[in-house]
């Protein structure tokens, strides 16, 4: 009896820690943009842009991508 108890009050503090961390779920499965450098699949090479990390790079030529999710 007592073994129940102590695993009931367990569950009950596990699942109120568990609810109260005041974490925030953000979805990064959506809106990726991607280009492909290097060598490419007829053998050409195209090399990486400079700057690319800039927030000025014009990336409209890049392909949008949205991962799926794993389940």
């Amino acid at each position: 009896m007592k073994k129940k108890i102590l695993c009931i009050l367990l569950l009950i503090f596990a699942v109120k820690a568990g609810a109260s961390t005041g974490r925030s779920i953000y979805n990064f499965d959506f809106d990726w943009l991607f280009s492909r450098y290097g060598l490419q699949a007829d053998g050409t090479r195209l090399e990486e842009p400079v700057a690319a990390e800039s927030i000025l790079f014009d990336n409209r030529n890049w392909k949008q991508l949205d991962i799926p999710l794993s389940g």
